[in-house]
């Protein structure tokens, strides 16, 4: 980075905080992500908001099958292919002229990347699920959890009752 002169700011991009939002629905990665990624953006003075989750995950498929929604482990993704497996998949939805941090272009970084399980990374074509692994919640229910993981089936309604 040094002989480079590669600074974070160099890195730290629009187009890579939207890219780290497109894998973190392709992972059906956390809830806090969203928060945690907005204060990383407002720091570096990217201009960053909750509805950028929405637009930006909303045509991004499901890939990785990891738990608590999935079956597998962070560690079956690791050997699977990892997040450049994931990328690669993705790779039509992605910046990948976006500098990373070692310097080259995202494109770079996945070029010769694949998945060595489909059942942990599955393809685009064929997604754990086409809903991405994220959505932004709006409106009056929606005031304590503006975002909201991909859940399994059974957890993702519930009936309540009002009171009286």
């Amino acid at each position: 980075m040094v002989k480079e002169d590669l600074k974070p700011s160099d890195i730290l991009t629009r187009k890579a905080f939207e890219n780290a939002i497109k894998v973190n629905a392709a992972v059906g990665g956390s809830t806090n992500f969203v928060i945690h990624l907005l204060a990383i953006a407002g720091r570096v003075g990217v201009p960053l908001e909750l509805e950028d989750f929405d637009v930006h995950s909303r045509n991004v498929p499901l890939i990785a099958n990891l738990q608590p929604s999935g079956q597998f482990f962070m560690e079956d993704l690791y050997y699977a292919g990892g997040l450049p497996a994931v990328m690669q998949q993705i790779s039509d939805r992605l910046h990948t002229d976006a500098v990373t941090a070692n310097g080259k272009p995202v494109s770079d970084n996945i070029r010769s990347a694949q998945s060595w399980d489909t059942n942990v990374i599955a393809t685009a074509a064929a997604p754990v699920n086409p809903l991405s692994g994220i959505v932004v919640l709006r409106g009056t229910s929606a005031r304590t959890a503006p975002s909201s993981s991909h859940q399994p089936p059974r957890l993702r309604s519930c009936s309540i009752r009002a009171a009286r």
